[in-house]
């Protein structure tokens, strides 16, 4: 996307106050100023970054993101454990199931699973759910998008030799539809949430990207593309287009990019995340991302 970094340099000089040693006028007054500049932009300090995950600033979270694909192909897929991040135009119903009796409520394995999306109307929801072995639960919401769960309750207390579940759980639609989500066991160890390399900006807030880092096993390489898709609620045409934010190709071993001013802006109900391939084989992919997100009404870009 175009936009230059004095845009996130608008939002957060909203925070500040006229003086010429600024301090963020929202906060307790022995708060000191979270805004550098430099030059024509406006860095954000890692004191910044601190205050947001300690709730000290109103209407700001930071989200990190990450996923995984062990055996991704020659042709582009997600890169989360089950291979799909799934994007439908209406709210679906959906059920967790595990292929192990043991993950059931006072089995072994796992007892409850968090599961973390948006609504219909594109709000986050979350809801814990029992878990009941390999007979799948429903969910009391419906979706619009998964992207994060994690067990929140064992039956076993978890060493680095036994996970807190025994099989791979699984988020599908109702009836044993199509997989959303898994959370699975990489190399054989329960992971004990998902790996979702894509996030979808709740209805509200606009994000900002900070940091990525892509990853491919050693003597494998992988091109991995960046995608973005806006107004997911718009279900008349013409509709948004899915459009390259990123490409990256002929990946092998680590790539990084930290920044410390926003790479891009996402405004509200917009997809993004991670497909990769190779060219030949499969591959390892893995990726992660760093967000920072502002209230739309607090913090309205101009």
């Amino acid at each position: 996307m175009k936009y230059s970094f004095m845009v996130l340099g608008m939002a957060f000089l909203l925070l500040l106050t006229a003086c010429s040693n600024p301090s963020i006028g929202i906060m307790p007054t022995n708060t000191t100023v979270l805004v550098e500049q430099q030059g024509s932009s406006n860095l954000i300090t890692q004191d910044f970054l601190f205050a947001i995950q300690t709730g000290e600033i109103p209407g700001a979270y930071i989200i990190h993101k990450f996923g995984a694909n062990d055996a991704v192909g020659n042709t582009l897929e997600p890169i989360t454990t089950s291979g799909f991040y799934r994007t439908p135009t209406n709210a679906t119903s959906l059920e967790v199931v595990s292929d192990s009796i043991n993950d059931v409520y006072g089995g072994s394995g796992a007892w409850r699973i968090l599961i973390i999306g948006l609504n219909a109307s594109g709000h986050e929801v979350q809801e814990e759910v029992l878990m009941n072995g390999t007979t799948p639960n429903p969910l009391t919401n419906t979706y619009l998008r998964v992207y994060r769960a994690y067990i929140t309750e064992s039956g076993t207390y978890a060493t680095q030799t036994v996970g807190s579940h025994v099989g791979t759980l699984t988020i599908q639609e109702t009836g044993g539809g199509q997989i959303w989500s898994q959370i699975g066991l990489p190399d054989g160890f329960p992971a004990g949430q998902t790996e979702i390399g894509a996030y979808t900006t709740p209805k509200g807030f606009n994000c900002f990207i900070l940091k990525k880092v892509i990853s491919v096993n050693a003597a494998k390489t992988a091109d991995v593309y960046f995608f973005q898709r806006q107004n997911i609620t718009d279900n008349n045409t013409p509709y948004s287009t899915m459009r390259l934010v990123e490409k990256h190709i002929g990946l092998s071993n680590t790539f990084e990019i930290t920044s410390r001013s926003a790479i891009t802006m996402f405004p509200e109900l917009t997809d993004i995340g991670y497909l990769g391939h190779t060219h030949t084989g499969t591959a390892e992919v893995s990726v992660e991302f760093e967000l920072v997100c502002l209230d739309n009404v607090m913090y309205p870009m101009q």
